[in-house]
C-alpha cells in the first residue's frame, strides 16, 4: 500500500463493541469480516461524503482485500481487521 494513511498507524477492528476511530479504510485479517454498523464520515476533504451505512452492515468482507471506506466509527460482528488511520 503506497498510500499516506499506512504513515499515520492503525488499529486493530476486533470483538463486538463499537471502536472509535478515524480511519481511512480497513484490510480483514485471519479471515472474512463482518460489522453490525459503521459510522461514516459527513465530509471528506472539501467535499460531502454519501455512502449507505446500514448497507454495509449487509456485506462479508473478505480477507486480505484493502477497503477504502472512510469512518469514525465501526462496531465489528465477526472476525477481525486492521484499520488504517487517517492522516
Amino acid at each position: 500500500m503506497n498510500d499516506p494513511h499506512a504513515n499515520a498507524g492503525f488499529v486493530e477492528l476486533t470483538g463486538t463493541d463499537e471502536i472509535e476511530a478515524d480511519i481511512q479504510g480497513f484490510t480483514p485479517v485471519n479471515g472474512d469480516f463482518q460489522i453490525t454498523a459503521i459510522t461514516l464520515p459527513t465530509v471528506r476533504g472539501a467535499r460531502g461524503y454519501r455512502g449507505d451505512a446500514a448497507f454495509l452492515a449487509t456485506i462479508t468482507f473478505k480477507e486480505g482485500v484493502y477497503y477504502p471506506i472512510p469512518c469514525t466509527a465501526i462496531t465489528p460482528a465477526t472476525g477481525e481487521a486492521i484499520g488504517w488511520r487517517d492522516c
